[in-house]
């Protein structure tokens, strides 16, 4: 399985309300960015598991307080928490940054692909959590096509026209 992005995620980051969905000429566009970010990205993600200390409105993780009463009760049988953060890396910001300059809708629609992407790489990390049910300290990786967080690994994600 490669890195996809989902038209309708995309759609939503673009403004699109309700479930609408873009048009076959907005659509190209979407394909079109998506093979030029596939050309220039180096997705990576780090995260790490934390014991947390639960507060009347919110948890203490590392010395940060973060207040949220609807994180708290989705975190009520949780004794740990993984804090995780992933990345196309700056190939993509450099293509979103250069379209911006050229291409206003590219730019438009090469941010809100790269963001469903980013999505993608987040969704396959937390499947592999429930799979594994186990975290390391702390991990940095790039996932591979079958994202496999244990080895170090550098393939790329995606193929242009993939």
């Amino acid at each position: 399985m490669l890195l996809k992005y989902d038209l309708r995620e995309t759609a939503r980051y673009m403004g699109y309300k309700h479930g609408a969905m873009p048009s076959e000429e907005i659509y190209a566009l979407c394909e079109d960015a998506y093979n030029e970010l596939c050309k220039v990205i180096t997705p990576k993600y780090i995260y790490k598991e934390y014991d947390f200390i639960r507060t009347n409105d919110g948890i203490i993780v590392d010395g940060i307080e973060f207040k949220s009463k609807k994180f708290l009760n989705h975190i009520k049988n949780s004794t740990s928490i993984v804090l995780f953060g992933a990345t196309l890396g700056q190939g993509a910001d450099t293509l979103i940054r250069k379209y911006s300059v050229t291409d206003i809708a590219m730019a438009a629609v090469a941010q809100a692909v790269a963001a469903s992407m980013v999505e993608n790489i987040a969704d396959k990390l937390l499947q592999y959590f429930e799979v594994e049910g186990e975290f390391d300290s702390i991990r940095t990786r790039t996932p591979e096509v079958e994202f496999n967080p244990r080895p170090y690994y550098t393939e790329a994600l995606c193929k242009a026209g993939a």
